[in-house]
């Protein structure tokens, strides 16, 4: 049983991974983005929705079906929320009447005894989400455009890409006991979405870019799906299986991928900002704000009061020609000095570290990081930069220190 529903619960799965991406990145930008809590909250929804299916599939249990038939009757009353704030209008009454009284109707009635399986209850479903989303599709296309901003129609022009792929995975769906498919298509629609959305804030990339990475994506699962089939002889049901299950995780890559890449672009924004801003800023605040932007996530910051035992003068020495050093740097560039190498050496194995850098030299502060080999590799360049900088600081402090003193 479960063999056969690993396609599905594979495709679920996948499909629930982008959709917490979406929600930790939605959550952070809660108090910039007045879209952002509605946005969230139909995540949410269709998180518990695709989670609710999989209990179904898995315990076959009657509760869990009529729950999910509730979740998915009362979806486009989520869609018609989030719509509103996305368009900066309000929906028509009717709408809004229509997909809260039938989507809660419809749910509530698939706890009736009997109803949930019957042929014309699920096509009245169907049939309710279709006339829900066409009909928030023509609010979209009709909407004023002057009213909102370049980013903002380039938003809704990708989210109603999107539909393109929704309406014929969601009919698809339904259609599973009366078409044979094989499997259940609607996660890979969510897939596409939630990957759609992270583009969005990639705004430098046009619509014709982003159907062909689509495009690439699609041809990746195709052309694997056929070397399966040729290999192990897979007949179609097994191979539309095989391939469906290839495009749900390479969707997913594609999305943690694209989330990467976002939050190094943010760090690097950040750095730049705060490199900006420096030369009035003081060594500390400094510090606090690279602290605070969560730059410093992960990094470990040793002050002279963590290293007492150590010979912080040689190890400033040491830093100073290499102001960023790594465990292969020391093991392949020894030096004369076996003491300061022997010290580096504890420090990087006391620390669990990968990388050592020199962020102030007087008084000695060393930062240790671990860097992951799923880590962008851009960020042992932007942590070099800031600890650069926060360098120049403090040789700023010192020199006012001593002249400071001189004048005394």
């Amino acid at each position: 049983m479960l063999s056969e529903l690993f396609p599905d619960i594979t495709i679920a799965a996948s499909a629930l991974v982008g959709l917490m991406i979406l929600i930790n990145r939605y959550t952070a930008q809660r108090n910039s983005a007045p879209a952002a809590s509605r946005l969230i909250g139909l995540l949410v929804w269709l998180s518990l929705f695709l989670f609710t299916r999989m209990l179904a599939w898995i315990s076959g249990f009657g509760f869990f079906w009529s729950v999910q038939w509730l979740m998915a009757a009362t979806i486009p009353l989520f869609v018609v929320i989030t719509a509103e704030v996305l368009l900066r209008q309000h929906a028509p009454k009717w709408l809004k009447f229509l997909s809260a009284f039938g989507g809660i109707s419809i749910g509530l009635a698939a706890f009736w005894p009997g109803w949930a399986v019957r042929f014309e209850y699920i096509f009245l479903t169907l049939g309710f989400q279709l006339a829900i989303l066409l009909s928030v599709a023509i609010i979209v296309l009709t909407r004023n455009r002057q009213n909102l901003s370049k980013l903002e129609n380039q938003a809704i022009a990708r989210i109603s890409m999107s539909l393109v792929f929704v309406l014929p995975f969601l009919i698809a769906d339904y259609h599973l006991n009366f078409m044979s498919i094989p499997v259940s298509p609607s996660g890979l629609a969510i897939l596409v979405v939630c990957w759609l959305s992270l583009s969005l804030e990639r705004a430098r990339l046009a619509h014709t870019h982003i159907l062909k990475f689509l495009l690439l994506y699609i041809g990746i699962s195709i052309f694997g799906a056929i070397i399966l089939a040729i290999s192990f002889g897979l007949a179609i049901a097994a191979t539309i299986k095989a391939g469906a299950i290839m495009f749900a995780l390479v969707m997913a890559a594609a999305i943690v991928r694209d989330d990467l890449h976002l939050q190094a672009e943010k760090t690097q924004s950040e750095l730049l900002t705060l490199i900006m801003s420096a030369p009035s800023t003081e060594l500390d605040d400094y510090i606090s704000k690279l602290s605070n932007c969560g730059i410093l996530s992960g990094v470990l910051l040793l002050k002279s009061s963590d290293l007492k035992d150590y010979d912080t003068s040689a190890l400033s020495r040491k830093l100073v020609s290499k102001p960023v050093l790594s465990l292969a740097d020391l093991s392949n560039n020894r030096t004369n000095d076996h003491i300061v190498d022997s010290q580096l050496r504890t420090l990087f194995e006391s620390y669990g570290a990968t990388h050592l850098y020199l962020v102030a030299q007087s008084p000695l502060i060393i930062a240790a990081t671990r860097q992951s080999g799923f880590a962008p590799g851009t960020v042992d360049n932007d942590l070099a930069a800031a600890f650069g900088l926060s360098r120049l600081l403090a040789e700023r402090r010192e020199k006012h220190s001593q002249q400071k003193g001189k004048t005394v």
